[in-house]
């Protein structure tokens, strides 16, 4: 058959595809009937009943008319009452959230009228949109419909389904499920519903084997109940997430021929990408505008594989992994209806006012029909929770807080516009030079809002051990050179006095904020008028912790003498640590934020405990997207409880830019990033010294490890096993704890407290660990109260398990056993390991763990990149080999386990690995 056939068959079959859709979105539309008793048979007979081979998509024998709807028309979320587990702990029941319950009716509604549905959830923060899939798929299985809703999820990522692992499925009802469907006709037993999946069928017979011989197994989470798929650009095809999907499940089934059968069962269909009942399609965040097409395609998708809604992700989450992919929603939504989708339904989902804004416009500027919601929204856990809100909710009417806001640096826009007007002359924006305008344009508003000097900048990397500062992402001179080359190319000639100029202004800016740029000439004075002249506790909230240790850097210069008094007044945070002093005693503070985000607007709108008088430096271009999107929310509804408040902040930005002459067409300036990614840059520096593995993930970050981490097994329990460094390989699952994870395990740990963090001091966060162990051992271990008395009988244990010990002093075992003021610089174990060793033996602590604690104490002296990682592993082992933590830390093992369940989040793939200097090569 010639290509032009059977291009021609393809499209005569999307045609009548096409036409019997609309015939039965007519069906759809007709008034809704709820299944009859009959048709929800409760007969339990034979538990295993031979399944048909073939899979027949729908049974026109079970409908009395043509004009009759199918089962789903008209569903509603909650119709299927199916119960819900948190995998951290089986018997806590989940349920869903009031807007999650809407959200499910959109997206029911969105697959029978091939609606764009823009929803917006607002403070909370909306994460696991993969959820929403899955629990639209158990409503459709419920009602008969075993095939489910194919759904294709963008932008995605590798682990972008890990989200179902955290939650179970009550076996028993699925269970009762597919007994509901078993009829006896004439003797024999066969299932019978609207829609037949041998896949489906063959998982709920092997989870009802498992009921009937293993009732004490735990019930299969989500993941299980869902086959996904991520698409590869590389390979042109939709790529199976799971090799062996039920397999948790499947291996508590006893016989091996029957898990075998049922395997081959299973893969019949969940291994096909093209014919996956309720399947997932992942579309990676990293696709471009040709793989959409191609994903999209009837060849690679199937004409019977293709999604019944795309579920598109624009939440802060998705923006902060790759901002360009959620802005690019609208061009996505665009190229897949001029391929044929335009009768498929499409639910963007947003948790942040401004990008809601902005893909609305987007939206409209391509005139696709779209609809609107929003919702307020405030809980820790935005889908399912333990403690779900009532239907109804309305948040409380938030009292009014007055700020004090400062606009930092109206010339840095200035400079960045010009290097912008350059870059839409220089190609488009994959092209080398267009890139590199940009950076320029990047520089210039970053450093500017830098909390420091560019003398501080560099003196801090020179001192991280770079061979070349010049090569470093976080000079001016490779972005200087960078811009050169695109003028001497010629692609800017026509703009070449323009371009010289820009230069030239921005060399100017450089060279004037090498001792304070504008924003760390505002912070010195804030920390000038309330820590050293009016002499109160001041709190500033900066980015990350790098700006901290800059932002302290150029203080202690620029204050001398008088930085040892302010020191004293002064808290450090980072917008992860805020949340805590805020509820303590964050009313008899100052606070200074340093930018604002996102998460900093949340904070400052809803925050019941937000200061009056708070300090906000921002930027030229933040001040005035922030103004903008302030009035867009004064006009939602559902935002009522929170205009106090946003009128506040609304008005002193309108004042604060008045005072600003000759305004710039800011607008103009497309949303950057407004910071140095720091971290970014310590993570990748590498020296001859390289003596551990580094791991490059999925999202552009880095993990390092020398001896062991922690692999992801989703079919285990618990699913974080502790592997070799060395045993890792390109797409693997390892654990690399998020800031988020690591602030929640301190604050069980009360490491945060008196001023002690992770943040700034990470060897004596590290040197607090061991100490609490060691005080828990002495309490179960020695009857002694007194730390003198609890040394002597530590050092008689000692002499009883080795006679050398007696050469060791009592005054250092009594040393060894507290953590001492903060100006503690004595070595907290002796030079030799031979009586730390016994010290740890009568504390009944392995030689394994005894040497690691040497190894911390002895690093602990020296400041280096090396105790950040060490203090992850500390962490790292805390959370996943609970024991000691609940006998020696008294941490609950409720605790530990709602902690596992966070560090779901915290899951990367690996992309490639780089081995330890003269170990092999990278793989």
């Amino acid at each position: 058959m010639s290509s032009f056939n059977r291009f021609k068959d393809l499209e005569e079959a999307r045609k009548k595809k096409n036409e019997a859709r609309e015939r039965l979105l007519r069906k759809m539309r007709a008034p809704r009937t709820k299944p009859t008793a009959q048709q929800k048979r409760s007969s339990e007979p034979d538990p295993k009943p031979e399944l048909k081979e073939n899979t027949e998509q729908v049974q026109e024998s079970s409908k009395s008319t043509g004009s009759t709807p199918p089962p789903w028309a008209g569903l509603q979320s909650g119709d299927a009452e199916l119960k819900l587990f948190a995998r951290s702990e089986e018997k806590q029941e989940l349920q869903l959230q009031p807007w999650t319950h809407e959200l499910i009716d959109i997206i029911l509604e969105a697959t029978e009228e091939g609606s764009i549905n823009l929803c917006l959830l607002w403070p909370v923060c909306f994460s696991g949109i993969a959820l929403l899939h899955s629990l639209v798929n158990i409503e459709r299985n419920f009602a008969n419909d075993l095939r489910g809703m194919r759904s294709l999820l963008y932008p995605g990522t590798h682990t972008s389904q890990i989200v179902l692992q955290s939650v179970l499925a009550n076996r028993v009802q699925l269970s009762d499920l597919l007994r509901s469907l078993w009829v006896n006709k004439g003797g024999v037993t066969r299932i019978e519903s609207y829609t037949r999946s041998t896949s489906f069928e063959a998982m709920l017979i092997a989870l009802n084997d498992i009921r009937i011989m293993h009732p004490e197994v735990d019930n299969p989470s989500l993941a299980e109940l869902v086959p996904t798929f991520t698409y590869d650009p590389k390979q042109q095809e939709w790529i199976s997430v799971s090799k062996f999907p039920l397999e948790r499940s499947l291996k508590k089934v006893d016989k091996l021929a029957r898990r075998r059968d049922i395997r081959r069962k299973i893969n019949n269909e969940w291994g096909d990408p093209l014919n996956a009942p309720g399947a997932l399609m992942v579309l990676h965040r990293s696709a471009k505008k040709n793989d959409w097409t191609k994903a999209l395609n009837n060849q690679v998708l199937g004409v019977d594989g293709q999604p019944e809604v795309f579920l598109l992700d624009a939440t802060s989450a998705a923006v902060q992994g790759n901002h360009s992919s959620v802005m690019r929603i609208p061009d996505f939504l665009n190229v897949a209806i001029k391929n044929g989708y335009g009768n498929t339904g499409a639910v963007v989902v947003a948790d942040d006012p401004k990008t809601f804004f902005l893909l609305r416009a987007q939206l409209n500027k391509l005139k696709l029909n779209h609809k609107t919601k929003v919702w307020a929204a405030e809980a820790d856990e935005s889908i399912l929770s333990t403690q779900t809100l009532p239907a109804g909710w309305k948040p409380k009417q938030k009292s009014n807080a007055n700020f004090q806001v400062g606009i930092v640096d109206r010339d840095a826009s200035q400079v960045a516009l010009s290097f912008q007007r350059l870059a839409q002359e220089a190609g488009d924006e994959d092209s080398p030079s267009y890139q590199a305008v940009i950076k320029a344009c990047l520089y210039v508003l970053r450093l500017s809002n830098l909390p420091a000097g560019y003398f501080d900048l560099t003196a801090e990397m020179s001192e991280t051990g770079e061979d070349s500062f010049e090569s470093h992402s976080t000079a001016w001179t490779p972005v200087l050179l960078g811009i050169q080359g695109v003028i001497e190319s010629g692609v800017l000639n026509v703009k070449r006095a323009e371009a010289e100029k820009a230069i030239s202004k921005a060399e100017i800016l450089i060279d004037k904020w090498n001792d304070a740029t504008p924003m760390a000439a505002k912070l010195l004075n804030e920390v000038e008028k309330h820590a050293v002249k009016g002499r109160e506790r001041l709190s500033v909230v900066l980015p990350s912790k790098k700006y901290i240790k800059l932002a302290q850097r150029f203080l202690q210069r620029k204050l001398g003498e008088l930085w040892i008094t302010a020191e004293e007044r002064l808290d450090w945070h980072t917008l992860l640590t805020v949340n805590k002093i805020l509820t303590v005693d964050g009313k008899t503070r100052h606070f200074i934020f340093i930018g604002v985000n996102r998460n900093v607007m949340r904070l400052l709108i809803t925050h019941p405990d937000i200061p009056h008088g708070t300090t906000i430096l921002i930027t030229y271009k933040q001040a005035e997207s922030t103004l903008t999107t302030l009035n867009g929310m004064m006009n939602i509804e559902a935002f009522k409880p929170y205009r106090g408040r946003m009128g506040l902040l609304r008005q002193q930005l309108e004042q604060r830019l008045k005072e600003i002459p000759n305004h710039l067409a800011i607008g103009k300036l497309r949303e950057m990033k407004m910071i140095f990614n720091l971290e970014a840059d310590d993570k990748s520096n590498t020296t001859v010294e390289q003596s551990y593995y580094k791991f490059e993930l999925e999202d552009g970050g880095y993990a390092c490890a020398a001896g062991w981490l922690y692999r992801y097994e989703p079919n285990e329990d618990p699913f974080f096993r502790r592997v070799a460094a060395s045993s890792i390989h390109r797409g693997d699952y390892i654990f690399e704890m998020s800031d988020e994870l690591r602030i929640k395990l301190e604050s069980v740990l009360q490491i945060n407290s008196g001023g002690l963090s992770s943040v700034v001091y990470p060897e004596r966060v590290l040197l607090k660990l061991y100490h609490d162990d060691i005080n828990s051992r002495c309490d179960l271990f020695f009857k002694a109260t007194k730390r003198s008395a609890m040394a002597k009988e530590i050092h008689a244990k000692m002499v009883e398990i080795d006679l050398s010990a007696d050469e060791c002093r009592p005054g250092r075992v009594y040393y060894w056993l507290d953590l001492q003021a903060d100006g503690d610089t004595r070595p907290h174990a002796p030079k030799d390991i031979k009586f730390f060793k016994i010290f740890c033996k009568a504390l009944q602590i392995s030689d394994e763990e005894a040497l690691n604690y040497w190894n911390i104490i002895r690093n602990a002296r020296n400041l280096s990149q090396d105790l950040g990682r060490e203090l992850s592993a500390r962490y790292a082992e805390i959370l996943f080999q609970p024991e000691s933590a609940v006998v020696y830390r008294n941490i609950s093992e409720t605790v530990i386990k709602q902690l596992q369940q966070v560090a779901l989040r915290c899951v990367y793939r690996v992309e490639h690995v780089v081995q330890p200097q003269n170990k092999g090569t990278a793989v």
